[in-house]
């Protein structure tokens, strides 16, 4: 590693935890409906407007794909690239999917 923490590079945002308290605050306090308890476009609209926040996104200089040895087959994975230079946090996510 470079001896940095993200939380300690110039430029760092908050770290992912306290992203993440941010967000499920804003949530709660937007005191809606459950979206799956709407009809179906009443629900998919109160989704969008609940999930908002997560709209703005950063600049991506590179997306590259790449494919990892899986028990049965490769798995297939994104990798994007933030435009920055400063070190970033990482978040993986998995889906289960079949």
């Amino acid at each position: 590693m470079h001896g940095l923490s993200p939380e300690s590079a110039p430029g760092a945002s908050p770290p992912a935890a306290v992203q993440i308290d941010n967000l499920l605050r804003a949530v709660a306090a937007a005191n809606r409906p459950p979206s799956r308890s709407l009809p179906l476009v009443e629900g998919r609209q109160n989704f969008l407007e609940l999930m908002s926040p997560l709209a703005a996104r950063e600049d991506v200089a590179g997306v590259e794909e790449r494919a990892i040895p899986g028990p049965r087959a490769d798995i297939g994975l994104r990798l994007y690239r933030n435009a920055g230079t400063e070190l970033r946090p990482a978040t993986l996510f998995f889906h289960g999917g079949g």
